[in-house]
């Protein structure tokens, strides 16, 4: 070995250091360098008190490992050589990830290295991994106190883990990441449909999960029919053949509810008694504040009241009345100032006909 450190000291001073590059490294002074041949492998430290670096022979396993006269075998004084550590203590991907959006790249915290002294092959199978912030791949070396992340796309279909599994020198961890749960739907109470110019109201609320259909039957006069909601994540979508009527309607059915002509200025409480009371919504929603000149022209017009072609004008009132024509002149008017009322009147004007909505 003095032989050999002799050598070298020769070839450092004739500047002919390469000579060795093919069949043995070169390990300066107070440094250390990662030797692998022949199935073993070595960090070997110059700490030689000569201060000169040091050749390593290892063109043969006879000069590097085996045998008496070996490298490994015969260390110079101040020299080391520390088996390679590439298995690291064991991490954890923490916490599994739950409740993520659908198809979306998820990403774990990162972690950190410990417990290997050179470096350690790195590989993930669903998934890439980020060493040491760098960019994203299936595999890569990473050394001791470098950190690693770990990602993957979520499933596009609801309540579904994934896994990414990582590798680090034959440690391995599984990072789970859960897709959210679907919606379920609720169709709330009072939720209307129409179907040919008749409107049904959904009488209570109807809770559907995802995926599933449920229905609904409004059986209260002058309007009845059935409906069947799909759930699709939240939102609920009519289907096809729902159904609602106004068979019962004695009047003109319009907007799903049963209209008369009062013949004097009574309430439509009065006048709808025989005919299964008043509809109060039909008043507020569809002819009065809620409503539209449209409605009342169309209610008026049908109900004989008006000359076609002639407006529907907005007006204020303190009287909680709808649509209304005067019976001899004047003109047809809709409030819009104040919600309409079943009890509505005005007994003052005889004159004054109002359009009621009754439910039969």
């Amino acid at each position: 070995m003095l032989r050999t450190l002799a050598l070298m000291a020769f070839f450092m001073m004739m500047g002919m250091t390469s000579v060795y590059a093919v069949d043995s490294y070169v390990v300066p002074n107070g440094s250390t360098s990662l030797i692998n041949e022949f199935t073993s492998c070595r960090l070997v430290t110059n700490g030689h008190a000569s201060g000169i670096s040091i050749m390593v022979p290892t063109r043969t396993a006879a000069e590097w490992d085996t045998g008496a006269t070996a490298f490994l075998n015969t260390l110079p004084a101040g020299v080391t050589a520390v088996a390679c550590d590439t298995t690291p203590n064991a991490f954890n991907f923490t916490p599994d990830v739950t409740g993520a959006a659908l198809n979306t790249l998820t990403a774990a915290s990162a972690i950190t290295i410990g417990g290997i002294n050179s470096g350690s092959p790195v590989s993930v199978s669903g998934g890439e991994v980020s060493i040491n912030g760098g960019g994203w791949v299936t595999s890569g070396t990473i050394t001791n106190g470098q950190t690693l992340a770990v990602r993957l796309t979520s499933s596009a279909s609801f309540s579904t883990a994934l896994t990414a599994t990582v590798n680090v020198g034959g440690v391995t961890d599984t990072w789970s990441v859960t897709s959210r749960p679907a919606n379920n739907c609720t169709v709330a109470a009072g939720t209307n449909w129409t179907v040919t110019s008749n409107t049904c109201q959904a009488p209570s609320a109807v809770n559907i999960n995802h995926g599933a259909s449920g229905g609904s039957t409004d059986s209260t006069a002058p309007t009845t029919g059935a409906a069947t909601w799909a759930c699709n994540d939240g939102t609920p979508t009519i289907q096809p053949g729902a159904t609602c009527t106004n068979s019962a309607c004695g009047g003109h059915s319009a907007g799903g509810y049963c209209w008369y002509l009062t013949t004097s200025s009574v309430s439509c409480n009065t006048f709808c008694a025989s005919r299964g009371g008043c509809n109060v919504n039909g008043l507020q929603n569809y002819a009065g504040q809620l409503g539209s000149n449209a409605n009342c022209y169309n209610l008026l017009e049908s109900l004989g009241a008006l000359t076609p072609g002639q407006a529907v004008l907005d007006a204020s009132s303190s009287r909680p009345i709808a649509c209304f024509a005067y019976s001899t002149g004047g003109g047809r008017f809709r409030i819009t100032s104040r919600a309409a009322t079943c009890a509505g009147s005005n007994t003052t004007q005889p004159i004054l006909r109002l359009a009621c909505s009754c439910n039969n």
